[in-house]
């Protein structure tokens, strides 16, 4: 609700855009309603002094100005306008070419308006503006439309919607409460994104000229629709507009885009000149220029919540080579102001409204497939779905498009399906909605396949990001050519939606994230770090991307299909803590009154009374027991299940005695917020080094300053490992009955090769069934070329292994190069620039908090972390126990130093958390009562993010009718599903029903084994083993990712392996790759260290990951049948900028 100091005020109608589109809708309404019982707002972004002078939209044809003309416009437009009557077509020599082109706007009959107006889209603004103010509406700019809630208790029709709004120059806010909102808002349309309506479609690699101004031509008939077939520059528009001047319109290819650095006006004027050869051209006057991308998107809705519409380019964005853009916005508005007005005015049902989607999509369809054709056959290629001759002419198959096209595109032939809305004798109340047809998936089945499409989806665009072009096509924050789609539209959602609104980060400017961030991401990807494929195991990158994947996929899966608002269960007054169904039911009722309740406020105010967690409710209670158990799993999982599980604690341990905690504690008990910052910064980030000295005196200027203290940390971590992986590499290069050192010299040849030659030798390895290190021995150059098949399978192994340790190697120095030696330093100006713009942040969080005594809390969490993750002995004490705190050697840790017999339990992570979580209740208390402006922005940041899982009204009623599945995205499910040929959806269903099946079984087991960490402990700790499999259906999808992987064969002949059928083989990190090392009689301490690289080597653990693997390969048949069309889906919601 609003705050005290911000004004509410009301109207019946909010139009957010002050183009045509928004004020003809705005100007029906105004007509049509009672000034003295109604209100009307329209608000407009941008102040019209700083739009452009002329440009955009110019063509009104023939039913849009009848319709103007009914609204009593069009004469007032017909005064200023260019009256075109004729059209022309010329070759590229210069030859009139009859049947062409524009030639279809000659036919245009059965209409007084037989003739096309041309007027450009400043002075039809000026009519409707003043036509509007006649009418007592006026525009408001600049204002900017920056929230809408719609409040679902409200019913549809009265003031449901709260719009805020912000003066664009004194950022003074108000809310507007409203009965209706129209977004004409433009391509860009805040109102689209704020209502979660996806904009499907996509962008080519075209792009566009127009330019405007006052010419002087040798062209035969210069006042008239020209087409103009250029070889260069495509079919090239020339219009004639009002007042004398002329459009002249191109495609500007790639090839001409290299010519010029940057393309500005006068490149504008000179590639205008060439694209109109063979006839002459002079700017006399330029007016107005533009160059745009070519693509086509359609919003999947047009009416949302009973009570929001899109119009205009707001929900149809596409080419303006038919020039349909302005036209069909009009029509949208007439459409929508007269069902409006009489809604509004009780003269008609409120159901009524439904008819303008119903109405306007299918046109709006059918104006895009024309596009699609006609966009392409401007620039001289043959459509897409072109079954023609191949060799046809694109200027001839273009005139019988548009000929074709001729009644939709001058609005005459538009018709509308029939419906029950007009001439009804009673008032219709059914939604469209609810007009049930037969679906071609079930409920179950829907589930499965969204479940598979985001599970492979999210990866895909995790595992992108190993080549270096991923960010430059990430898209907002991240800078982006123009007409590129993102290719991680998923994962470009999250950042936008639950990270950039994070009080924290939002102060991060566009800079930050392009020029920082974008370059420590390229350079990570630059670098090449190895692939499992190579190491002949899973590496630890291959670990924790999928381990990321299988947690992202679920927020996707939420944000894009929402939280059932309908209750499984009816909550309980009292939840019992120690019961498994009490424990799942409490968080289930957490999460859904935090979506659609008021839990959120609660909780804050409970976390700002009382930092005890006995003193909240039960349900709460019970909601965190489950989501510290799950946590508890996760991290039993990472660190002793997962295949690199004790190498992470290793590097762990090594980080956690490298940091000063001592310095760091004794620098945050400083009084001073600045002074804390100031120091702190100076303590990570300064450098200590000669260079860095000369430098600060002046005397040099070298960017290359040495390490400071994070980087220091850093490179000693990776330098310890380098230094253990050369000490096994030697060894392996003297090894008994090692290969010949040519072998040796090739591999290490091959491991610093370009990303080309890896991928090239990995692709054969896989086409030939051969292993990676046969592949490298095979294409190596002389004199290290050498026939895989002398080596036998023991020097084969030790091949391999010398492979593995060396990719190891090479990717500790990569990491070094890139965090460490750069230059310039992006990774210490990142963190500077973040730091400073978190400082309001900081501060508030110093003076609410003792941050020495949180890294107190940390420092211990931390070291009973990696206690409690090494094995453990038989009498049950920890390996390496002998003191409670951590060492304080410098030497790195070693998992040699293990002597263990058993794995940790799930049960001791359980333990672990229930010791250290006081510590953040404690933190979160002294916040939320000691920053209490701090707690309110994260309270409205935390509101954010979950309004983001809500399901819509739609998704709602499917639900109810049974015909959901996956909530907001069934019907895009549906529709994708349904462009397949019956045979392959027969085929797709049963691997559905199958795939909904395994669900249902990881989530059975999920649940049967909380229930097993749940059981109260036996008296004696002899009879209780523990648990070493924790809850969570996202480690049965991380592992399916991991057990998919693709291995190198193991043998120099053999077929290509998966993750799981290597689980337990090591990779060159600690243990991982010692196993020709190795006597024939291993140690017990090697054969338990093995055991833990192996999932604890549990027969129920190896026989779940190939399970999981095969039923990953078994879905890929799915994806490949529907990625195209879900892809197209996803890069529809692509965000364009900043809210």
């Amino acid at each position: 609700m609003a705050s005290p100091e911000v004004s509410v005020e009301y109207a019946d109608v909010l139009v957010v855009g002050g183009g045509p589109v928004g004020l003809v809708t705005a100007y029906q309404l105004a007509r049509n309603l009672s000034h003295s019982n109604h209100c009307i707002r329209i608000i407009e972004q941008h102040a019209k002094s700083s739009q452009d002078q002329y440009g955009r939209a110019i063509t009104l044809f023939p039913r849009s100005s009848e319709m103007l003309d009914q609204l009593g416009l069009a004469d007032s437009l017909a005064h200023q306008a260019f009256a075109c009557r004729e059209t022309v077509n010329f070759d590229s020599h210069g030859n009139e070419v009859e049947g062409r082109g524009w030639a279809f706007m000659q036919n245009m009959k059965d209409t007084q308006w037989d003739f096309a107006l041309v007027l450009r889209q400043k002075y039809q603004e000026d009519v409707f503006r003043k036509a509007m103010k006649k009418e007592g509406v006026e525009i408001q700019a600049p204002y900017a439309l920056t929230d809408i809630q719609v409040l679902q208790d409200v019913k549809p029709g009265d003031y449901r919607i709260l719009a805020t709004i912000e003066h664009g120059e004194t950022r003074v806010k108000s809310i507007v409460k409203c009965r209706y909102l129209v977004g004409a808002d433009g391509g860009k349309s805040f109102v689209r994104r704020a209502m979660k309506i996806p904009f499907d479609g996509s962008s080519t690699e075209d792009k566009w000229v127009r330019i405007d101004g006052v010419v002087e031509t040798n062209h035969p008939k210069p006042r008239s629709y020209c087409a103009i077939e250029s070889p260069t520059h495509g079919n090239v528009l020339w219009a004639a507009l009002d007042r004398g001047a002329t459009r002249i319109g191109f495609a500007f290819t790639s090839e001409r885009q290299k010519a010029y650095k940057e393309f500005n006006e006068e490149a504008a004027v000179q590639e205008a000149i060439a694209s109109v050869q063979p006839f002459s051209l002079k700017f006399k006057q330029v007016d107005w220029w533009t160059i745009y991308i070519v693509g086509q998107r359609i919003a999947r809705s047009f009416f949302v919540d009973d009570c929001i519409f899109l119009a205009g380019d707001a929900c149809h964005t596409h080419s303006s080579g038919a020039a349909q853009g302005m036209n069909t916005g009009i029509h949208d508005a007439v459409n929508l102001g007269w069902k409006l007005s009489l809604v509004i005015q009780g003269l008609a049902s409120p159901a009524l409204l439904h008819s303008y989607e119903a109405e306007r999509l299918p046109n709006v369809r059918r104006l895009i497939d024309y596009d699609k054709a006609i966009s392409r056959l401007m620039t001289m290629q043959l459509p897409e779905n072109w079954t023609g001759d191949p060799k046809a002419d694109p200027n001839e198959v273009l005139g019988k498009v548009m000929a074709e096209a001729a009644p939709f595109s001058s609005g005459l032939g538009i018709y509308y399906e029939q419906d029950g809305y007009l001439n009804v004798s009673a008032p219709q109340t059914e939604h469209i909605s609810t007009m049930s047809t037969p679906k071609p998936l079930t409920p179950a089945q829907t589930h499965a396949l969204f479940d598979i499409l985001i599970h492979h989806q999210v990866y895909a665009e995790i595992e992108a990001f190993k080549y270096p072009a991923t960010i430059d096509q990430y898209g907002y924050p991240f800078r982006k050519a123009d007409g590129v789609q993102s290719t991680s539209p998923l994962l470009q959602n999250m950042l936008n939606k639950f990270a950039l609104c994070n009080p924290a980060i939002r102060n991060f400017g566009e800079a930050w994230w392009s020029e920082k961030i974008q370059t420590l991401v390229a350079r990570m990807a630059e670098a090449e770090l190895s692939e499992s494929y190579d190491k002949g195991a899973i590496g630890s990158r291959k670990a924790l991307a999928t381990a990321a994947s299988s947690i992202a996929e679920y927020v996707a899966r939420g944000m894009l299909g929402g939280y059932s608002r309908a209750r499984t269960n009816e909550g309980k007054k009292e939840y019992d803590t120690s019961k498994p169904e009490d424990v799942i039911q409490g968080f289930e009722e957490l999460v859904h009154e935090s979506i659609y309740g008021n839990a959120l406020d609660d909780l804050c105010e409970k976390v700002k009374a009382t930092p005890r967690l006995e003193d909240h409710s039960s349900s709460l209670q019970a909601a965190h027991e489950y989501m510290l158990l799950n946590a508890a799993s996760f991290l039993h999982h990472v660190f002793v299940m997962s295949p690199d599980g004790q190498y992470l604690v290793r590097l762990l341990e090594n980080l956690h005695r490298l940091i000063p905690y001592t310095v760091i504690k004794q620098t945050l008990r400083v009084g001073n917020a600045a002074t804390m910052i100031n120091g702190m910064v100076r303590l990570v980030l300064a450098k200590l080094s000669v260079t860095a000295m000369t430098n600060w005196i002046g005397l040099t200027n070298n960017t290359n300053d040495g390490m400071n203290l994070l980087q220091q940390i850093i490179s000693t971590v990776l330098a310890w490992d380098t230094s253990e992986f050369q000490k096994r590499a030697s060894k392996l290069e003297t090894s008994r009955n090692a290969p010949d050192k040519k072998v040796f010299k090739a591999i290490k040849t091959f491991v610093y090769a370009s990303r080309e030659k890896h991928e090239a030798a990995r692709s054969q390895s896989i086409s030939e069934s051969k292993s990676i290190v046969a592949v490298i021995l095979e294409t190596a150059d002389p004199p290290y070329k050498i026939d895989a098949e002398s080596l036998n399978e023991h020097q084969h192994s030790v091949a391999m292994e010398y492979l593995s340790t060396y990719l190891s190697i090479r990717d500790r120095e990569e990491l070094t190069k890139v965090l460490c030696k750069s230059n310039p330093d992006v990774l210490t100006s990142t963190i500077r620039d973040a730091v400073a713009a978190m400082d309001p942040v900081i501060r508030a969080i110093h003076n609410a908090v003792d941050l020495s005594g949180t890294v107190t809390d940390a420092e211990a969490f931390i070291t009973d972390l990696i206690k409690t993750a090494k094995p453990k002995k038989k009498g049950g004490y920890r390996s390496r126990d002998a003191s409670k705190s951590r060492p304080s050697s410098p030497d790195p840790a070693s998992i040699m130093d293990q002597e263990a017999s058993d794995a940790p339990t799930v049960e001791e992570f359980v333990q672990l958390l229930k010791k250290h979580a006081p510590s953040m209740h404690k933190f979160l208390h002294q916040v939320t009562k000691n920053a209490p402006d701090l707690a309110d922005d994260y309270l409205v940041y935390a509101k954010r993010i979950f309004s983001e899982f809500r399901v819509d009204q739609r998704a709602l009623e499917a639900e109810e009718r049974g015909e959901g599945g996956a909530g907001n995205m069934t019907a895009p499910l549906h529709s994708i599903f349904e462009t397949l040929s019956k045979e392959k959806q027969e085929e797709l269903k049963e691997l559905l029903d199958k795939h909904e099946k395994h669900l249902k079984h990881l989530k059975s087991t999920s649940q049967s084994r909380l229930e097993s960490i749940m059981r109260p402990t036996p008296s004696s700790s002899q009879n209780n083993n523990g648990t070493t499999h924790g809850p969570g259906m996202y480690l049965a999808r991380w592992n399916a990712l991991l057990d998919s992987t693709l291995i190198s064969p193991a043998t120099i002949h053999g077929p290509v392996r998966r993750g799981w059928e290597v689980k337990g083989e090591l990779d060159g990190k600690g243990l991982k790759t010692n196993t020709t090392l190795l006597s024939d009689r291993p140690s017990k301490r090697d054969r338990v260290s093995a055991m833990m690289a192996d999932g604890t080597g549990d027969r129920i653990e190896r026989k779940e990951r190939k399970r999981d693997g095969l039923e990953e390969e078994s879905m890929e048949v799915v994806w490949e049948s529907l990625r195209d069309g879900w892809v197209g889906v996803c890069r529809g919601l692509e965000i364009m900028g900043p809210d």
